[in-house]
C-alpha cells in the first residue's frame, strides 16, 4: 500500500517546511500569482517540488462545485482551460485532477475521462457507503473508468492510502467535503452566486457564446460581483436582450399539477407539492394548486397562501385506475385554462406523469413554459417495463419530460435512472437537481391520541409508505415474525394505503402477527408525528427510493433511521453515525439491526440526534422553494428570448 499526504496549497504557507506532506493541490490562478511575487516564489516552490518530491495536484480557478453547473459544455470548457494553463505553467499534461470542494457526483466522470483526466479525490465515506463487501476498499473505479481515491481529512491535512490491484468498479452517487460532518455545499451568502451563475451560464448557451463567458471568467474567483458585471456586459452584446431584467420583479404566478395534495395523502409527493407551495409563497409568488376532489373537500380554499383549487373526477369511482387517471387529466385542464382567462399564468409545474396530459396541453394552448419535478420513474420501479400497463406509463413519462423546458429531480441517483432508461428523452441540461426538504419545527405530536397506547407496553418500530411492491414492506412483517421467535417482544406499526393492503395483511394472519404488527391506514401529519416521535427508529425496507423524504421526516424527529441500502437513502444514511443500512429484502440483515436499536438505545439515541443534526444542515424547504424559484425564472428568461428572436 502506498500513503499519501495531500494539503490545499492555500492553506500551507510557503515559506514553511512541508514536512509530511507527498502532494500540494494548486490551481493555475495560484501560481500565477506566484510568478508575480517578489523574490521568485514561483520558483521557490519548483525547487521545494523538485527536492522534496512533492507532486502537485492541479485544480480548478474557478471553485464552483461541479455538481452546480448545468451544461456539458461549461464543465468540458471548464477542464480544456485547466489542461491548457497547467501545461504552459508547469509543462507537464494532466492526468488527475481536485475537484472544487471535493464535490462528485455521477455523470462527472464521464467529462473528466473523456479529457484525459483518470483519477480524482473524494471522501473517504462516499466509498465506505458504497462498498457492500466485508474488505476495506480506499479506492473505486467508476463504470466509465474514472478511479476516485478515498481521503481521510484530519485538520488541513487530507490522507490517502492507494491500492492499486484489485480495484472494485462501484457507483458513487453524490458526496462533497463536509458532507458526512453535517456541512452544506453551498452556504447561505454563496446561494445569490450560485443563481447567478446558473442565469449566466444558460444564457451564455442560448446564445452561443460559452467560450467568451468562459475566457470572461478565466483565472477569477467567482463572485456575485463579478458575475454580476460579466451578465452585464453579456446584456449588452446580446441586443436580443438588453430589456430583460436578471430575473422578474413581477409577482409571478404559477399553476402546479398535483394528483394528491393534503389532506389527500398516498405518498411522499402530496407533502412535497405542499411545502413547496407554501415557501414558494413566501418568495414572493402566486401559488395556485390544482389537485383532484374527495369527499367533504371544498372546491376553492385559500391555505396559508397557496390557492388550492379541487376539481371534480367524473370517473371518480372508476375501478381501472389508468381510465381514472384520463379523467382526472380532462378536469385538471379544464379547471386551470378557466383560472387562466381570468388571470393568466406565467408557468406550469406538473409533478409526476399522472398529470401529464393536462401539463403538456396547457403549456401547448397558452404558450407558456412547462417545468416537471419526476419524484420517481416506472423504468426504476420495476427495474425495467415488463407489461403493458408498464409500458403505458412509461410512454407517458417520457412525453411529459421532452415537453418540458426543465426537468427537476430530488437526488442524483435518479438522474442516473433517467439517463440510463430514458436515454435521448431528456438532455443533460434540462435536468436540475434539488433536494426535498425538511421543516424546521416538525409537528408536535399530541399527548393524547388513540396510536399512542400502541407504544405503552412494548418496545415498537414504523414505517410508513405506499402500500407497492417497491416499497419492500413484507420484509419488516418477516423480521417482527423472527424477532418474535426468538422471544423479542417488540412489533411495528405499518402506516399508509395501497394496492397490496390485502396481501399484507393475510402475510400478518398467515404468521399468526396480529398482536405485533398494526395497519392504522392512511395517517394524518400529527399521527405522523405520534409515530415518528415514540418509535424506537423508523424503517424503509425500499426497493427502490430515489431520495425517501421519510427518512428526512424521521431525523427532523431524532427518530433513529433503519434503511435499505438502494437510491437516495444510500447518501443519507451514514452507517452507525446517522442511521443503519441493510441489504434490500434481506430479513437476516434487517433483525440484526432491530436488534441493535432494541439491545443499545442510548447509542440508538445518539445516531437519531446525529442523523437530525445532518439533515437540519442539508434539507430545507425554504432552500428547495429558492432554487425552484430561480429554476422558474430562468424558464421564463428564455422564453422571453424566444418572442424576441420571433
Amino acid at each position: 500500500m502506498n500513503k499519501q499526504v495531500i494539503a490545499l496549497y492555500s492553506t500551507i504557507p510557503l515559506n514553511e517546511n512541508f514536512g509530511e506532506i507527498t502532494h500540494l493541490v494548486v490551481s493555475p490562478r495560484e501560481l500565477e500569482e506566484l510568478t508575480k511575487k517578489e523574490n521568485s516564489s514561483f520558483t521557490t516552490l519548483l525547487q521545494k517540488v523538485n527536492n522534496d518530491g512533492i507532486q502537485l495536484i492541479p485544480t480548478f480557478d474557478q471553485q464552483l462545485p461541479l455538481t452546480l453547473i448545468h451544461y456539458p459544455e461549461i464543465i468540458t470548457s471548464m477542464i480544456k482551460q485547466l489542461k491548457s494553463k497547467w501545461i504552459t505553467l508547469t509543462g507537464r499534461e494532466i492526468t488527475d485532477c481536485w475537484l472544487p470542494n471535493a464535490s462528485y457526483a455521477a455523470g462527472i466522470d464521464k467529462w473528466l475521462i473523456q479529457s484525459g483526466i483518470t483519477k480524482t479525490y473524494i471522501p473517504l465515506p462516499a466509498i465506505e457507503i458504497a462498498n457492500d463487501q466485508e474488505d476495506t476498499v480506499y479506492q473505486v473505479k467508476t463504470i466509465r473508468g474514472l478511479t476516485l481515491v478515498g481521503y481521510k481529512k484530519q485538520g488541513d491535512l487530507y490522507n490517502v492510502t492507494l491500492k492499486e490491484d484489485n480495484v472494485p468498479t462501484l457507483h458513487i452517487d453524490m458526496t462533497y467535503e463536509g458532507m458526512y460532518d453535517g456541512e452544506v455545499l453551498i452556504n447561505e451568502k454563496d446561494l445569490e452566486a450560485v443563481r447567478l451563475w446558473s442565469h449566466l451560464e444558460k444564457s451564455a448557451y442560448e446564445f452561443g457564446m460559452t467560450q467568451w463567458m468562459m475566457e470572461r471568467c478565466n483565472g477569477a474567483q467567482i463572485t456575485s460581483n463579478l458575475l454580476s458585471e460579466i451578465t452585464e456586459e453579456m446584456d449588452s452584446l446580446v441586443k436580443s436582450i438588453q430589456s430583460l431584467p436578471l430575473s422578474n420583479t413581477s409577482r409571478m404566478r404559477v399553476a402546479i399539477l398535483a394528483w394528491e395534495y393534503p389532506p389527500n395523502c398516498i405518498g411522499g409527493l402530496s407533502t412535497h407539492v405542499y411545502h413547496l407551495a407554501k415557501n414558494l409563497v413566501n418568495e414572493n409568488l402566486q401559488v395556485t394548486v390544482f389537485t383532484p376532489k374527495r369527499d367533504g373537500e371544498p372546491t376553492l380554499l385559500m391555505e396559508e397562501g397557496v390557492e388550492v383549487v379541487r376539481v371534480d373526477v367524473l370517473h371518480e369511482k372508476d375501478a381501472h385506475f389508468l381510465d381514472w387517471v384520463g379523467s382526472m387529466n380532462i378536469a385538471l385542464a379544464k379547471a386551470v385554462n378557466r383560472s387562466h382567462q381570468i388571470k393568466p399564468f406565467q408557468l406550469i409545474h406538473a409533478h409526476d406523469w399522472l398529470v401529464a396530459e393536462s401539463g403538456k396541453s396547457i403549456s401547448y394552448k397558452h404558450d407558456i413554459p412547462l417545468i416537471t419535478t419526476i419524484h420517481s420513474t416506472e423504468f426504476g420501479r420495476n427495474k425495467g417495463i415488463h407489461n403493458e400497463v408498464q409500458s403505458f406509463i412509461y410512454e407517458q413519462e417520457k412525453a411529459l419530460m421532452k415537453s418540458s423546458q426543465k426537468v427537476i429531480l430530488c437526488h442524483h441517483s435518479l438522474k442516473e435512472d433517467l439517463l440510463d432508461g430514458y436515454k435521448g428523452v431528456v438532455a443533460d441540461s434540462q435536468l436540475m437537481i434539488i433536494p426535498n426538504g425538511m421543516e424546521d419545527e416538525p409537528v408536535r405530536p399530541p399527548s393524547h391520541h388513540r396510536l399512542n397506547v400502541l407504544f405503552e407496553n412494548r418496545p415498537m418500530f414504523s414505517s410508513l409508505a405506499r402500500f407497492v411492491p417497491e416499497k419492500g414492506l413484507e420484509t419488516v412483517i418477516r423480521a417482527i415474525y423472527e424477532l418474535k421467535m426468538e422471544g423479542i417482544s417488540t412489533g411495528a406499526v405499518i402506516a399508509g394505503i395501497g394496492p397490496l393492503e390485502k396481501e399484507l395483511t393475510k402475510l400478518v394472519n398467515d404468521l399468526d402477527l396480529q398482536n405485533e404488527i398494526f395497519f392504522p391506514g392512511f395517517v394524518t401529519e400529527e399521527e405522523r408525528a405520534v409515530l415518528l416521535s415514540h418509535s424506537k427508529a423508523v424503517v424503509i425496507p425500499s426497493t427502490y427510493e430515489p431520495f425517501g423524504l421519510v427518512a428526512v421526516e424521521a431525523f427532523s424527529y431524532g427518530c433513529p433511521v433503519i434503511a435499505a441500502n438502494v437510491g437516495g437513502l444510500k447518501g443519507l444514511i451514514l452507517e452507525g453515525k446517522t442511521g443503519f443500512s441493510f441489504t434490500s429484502n434481506n430479513v437476516k440483515e434487517l433483525v440484526y439491526k432491530m436488534k441493535l436499536v432494541l439491545n443499545e438505545p442510548v447509542k440508538a439515541q445518539e445516531i437519531g440526534l446525529a442523523g437530525q443534526k445532518m439533515a437540519k444542515s442539508l434539507f430545507s424547504w425554504k432552500q428547495h422553494a429558492n432554487r425552484t424559484k430561480a429554476c422558474y425564472e430562468d424558464c421564463l428568461t428564455e422564453y422571453k428570448v424566444r418572442e424576441t428572436v420571433r
